[in-house]
């Protein structure tokens, strides 16, 4: 059987309510960050000491276990993928377009939000063909990582995706270090 990444709902919100009561693997707890692994299915808790292990978070021991150190996760609370691979990460942009083609990574404007097969797709070949590495490396300055989405260019912090638009809330990094403003 060929390698896919998870099956993935047509609307956003089908996505949502169906993780929004999902536990995290290793703290039994409802994760105030989900993160869905989009190579396993299983959640876990991004930007959150209760499953920090030896100055690493959640999602970065996840990918060691399930992606030998490669791996994709969709934050749930902003519809932004996460790419992982040994120590670096990217925030990619999200597969989830509304109507008109862009991407609402705050989920801020109230549009249903629609996968784009061709973008899941594209993701899916990132790893396949093992270019995660280059293509982490088009994310720019170490703390201020560009969006590889296909619509929007601005600038955002890595902290500002991970936490849903709550940028006032001073947390840790994906994998447990310190996020600078």
């Amino acid at each position: 059987k060929p390698f896919r990444l998870l099956d993935l709902p047509h609307l956003f919100q089908d996505l949502f309510h169906q993780f929004a009561k999902a536990k995290c693997g290793t703290c039994f707890q409802t994760p105030r960050t989900p993160a869905l692994c989009l190579l396993c299915g299983a959640v876990v808790c991004a930007n959150e000491p209760c499953c920090k292990r030896k100055d690493m978070g959640e999602c970065f021991l996840h990918t060691i276990k399930c992606g030998a150190g490669a791996g994709m996760f969709l934050m749930l609370k902003t519809s932004s993928v996460v790419l992982l691979r040994d120590e670096r990460l990217a925030i990619w942009g999200s597969p989830y377009l509304d109507s008109h083609g862009e991407e609402d990574l705050w989920l801020e404007r109230g549009r249903p939000l629609y996968l784009d097969k061709s973008i899941y797709a594209h993701l899916a070949r990132l790893l396949l063909d093992h270019r995660m590495d280059a293509e982490m490396m088009r994310s720019g300055v170490p703390n201020e990582k560009r969006i590889r989405g296909h619509v929007s260019g601005e600038r955002v912090r890595v902290k500002d995706l991970l936490l849903g638009g709550m940028r006032d809330v001073g947390l840790t990094g994906i994998w447990g270090d310190e996020v600078e403003e």
